[in-house]
């Protein structure tokens, strides 16, 4: 059975053996002080093997030169402690700052880092944040190669911790099932005073930075054991826990999916794309796992639209999904079928007009009445004068029908009248057998007039044809009018004239030979005695 973990990393160095010096050079090698209330040393050591945590000072230019390491660990979230350089050979100080770490590969700096510390000045550090039970170091370096005697004084909270307590609640990112090639990052929670943590797999110690958390490939099908062992450098080891994980491969996820046609194509979890209905196999990646599938894909294909067809008169409105139309056009609305796809429906709507008509005058006979308006079946009208009925038109929509009727009666008809020549007089109705008379003369018979009476008449007619033909002579000096124009010399010439006859509309022809006499002398001799005329 092969496991892969991460980078395995060294264990924190424990705590300090009576009558060992507590510097060192490199964090591996220093060990841990279990009380750092007071704490009195000097940086003159061997810098063989020295070590320079990252972010010493960060901005300034360093150079180790005897760099030197002790830990401590955290009592309390907060502590403050003041620093005095002193009896230095060279009086430049020291540089001085304080790291976290579990494993001497990663660090963090939790102080300020103080690029030089002059001599007998108290210098303080703050920290704040710390993980009660973890180790931190205190590095010290000579500024400018320097050696000096310092003393570290604890000004609040503590560097003494309490034994490790609760039981490790071993916790999976994610929950199980898992399957062979899994992942899987597990952590730690119900434990005080804890600063490191030693984790097993199957037995076997596998550390990442003896953190609280750890991630762990399971690469095979088979039951793992993870264990872990909190701990801090000065209370040792608390209680130990595991707990038991299997891989299995993952059962065939059954899928079954109902998609529209407009939908395709379909794609579950990065699967290829599928265009038709069936049953597909294929495996998608989660959690580590190849999980196979198995879809029951249905594809409902697209349903034709619906096509409706709808008239209405033009005073009406029809209501179309619920939306009110009352103007004639193609309208269209996508609705949803029982299975959740689109389907379409288009709506012809014809909207016909209302209309109005005038018959005009109707003459009926009064023993044909009553008249019918609108034909068979429509509204009877027995009055004589205006009406107006409604009835339906030809597209079943409101005709309002205006007219005036007039009733006839049966008879005797006499007619004595003139007419010019090339006029007509028509007795009766031409349709219903009428006549038309064009010359002079007395007749009679019978008519059907327009509203169907039967009637008899007696027609006295003159045809007048104005044509005069005037041949005169007058004398010299007199004149002649015609038409109001005068004539006073010889003329033949034809003349038309309006009627001068009976007030009728014919026009007169007046031909005129017309001769004016030139005048006779006669020479008398004679005598007459006085107060005599002569005639």
């Amino acid at each position: 059975m092969l496991v892969t973990v991460s980078l395995w990393a060294q264990q924190p160095p424990g705590p300090c053996p009576p009558g060992q010096p507590a510097l060192a050079n490199n964090c591996g090698a220093a060990c841990v002080l279990c009380d750092f209330t007071t704490f009195t040393s000097s940086n003159d050591n061997s810098n063989a093997g020295q070590q320079v945590p990252p972010d010493f000072c960060p901005g300034n230019p360093i150079q180790p030169h005897n760099v030197q390491w002790v830990g401590f660990v955290a009592g309390t979230p907060n502590i403050s402690m003041s620093v005095v350089a002193e009896n230095c050979q060279d009086g430049n100080g020291l540089q001085i700052g304080v790291w976290g770490t579990s494993d001497c590969a990663s660090f963090d700096l939790v102080s300020q880092c103080a690029y030089q510390v002059t001599p007998n000045t108290p210098t303080p550090f703050t920290m704040s944040g710390l993980t009660v039970g973890a180790t931190y170091f205190f590095v010290v370096d000579g500024f400018d190669d320097d050696v000096c005697d310092f003393t570290v004084n604890v000004t609040s909270g503590s560097t003494q911790v309490p034994p490790v307590s609760g039981v490790p609640n071993i916790v999976p990112s994610t929950p199980p099932p898992y399957c062979p090639g899994s992942t899987v990052t597990f952590s730690v929670n119900g434990v005080q005073n804890a600063g490191a943590y030693q984790w097993t797999l199957n037995g076997t110690p596998i550390n990442q930075g003896n953190l609280e958390n750890i991630t762990i490939n399971l690469p095979d099908e088979s039951t793992y054991t993870i264990c872990v062992t909190p701990s801090n450098a000065c209370q040792g080891a608390g209680i130990n826990n595991c707990t038991t994980i299997s891989t299995t491969p993952p059962p065939t996820q059954f899928e079954t999916v109902t998609i529209c046609e407009d939908e395709v194509p379909y794609s579950f979890n990065g699967s290829p794309p599928f265009f038709a209905s069936g049953v597909y196999n294929f495996s998608y990646f989660q959690n580590g796992c190849q999980q196979p599938v198995q879809l029951d894909l249905t594809v409902i294909p697209t349903i034709p639209p619906t096509l409706l067809t709808a008239e209405i008169c033009e005073d009406e409105t029809y209501i179309f999904q619920g939306n009110p139309l009352n103007q004639t056009g193609q309208y269209e609305e996508t609705l949803l079928t029982a299975d959740g796809c689109d389907s379409t429906v288009i709506l012809n709507l014809t909207v016909f007009p209302n209309t109005f008509l005038n018959v005009g005058e109707v003459f009926v006979c009064e023993t044909l009445l009553p008249y019918m308006a609108g034909g068979p079946g429509g509204v009877p009208i027995t009055q004589p004068g205006p009406f107006q009925v409604i009835l339906p038109n030809e597209f079943g929509c409101d005709q309002v029908t205006v007219g005036f009727l007039t009733v006839t009666t049966p008879g005797l008809q006499i007619v004595d009248t003139t007419i010019c020549e090339g006029e007509l007089v028509i007795v009766g109705d031409l349709i219903n057998g009428g006549s038309v008379f064009t010359e002079t003369g007395f007749f009679s018979g019978s008519f059907t007039d327009p509203g169907g009476c039967t009637s008899t008449f007696q027609l006295d007619l003159t045809v007048y044809n104005p044509e005069v033909t005037i041949d005169t002579t007058i004398c010299d000096g007199e004149s002649l009018t015609v038409g109001g124009t005068d004539y006073s010399s010889s003329t033949t010439e034809t003349i038309t004239l309006p009627s001068q006859f009976l007030g009728l509309g014919c026009d007169s022809t007046i031909n005129l030979n017309l001769t004016v006499l030139d005048p006779v002398e006669t020479q008398l001799d004679t005598a007459i005695c006085e107060g005599e005329t002569v005639t």
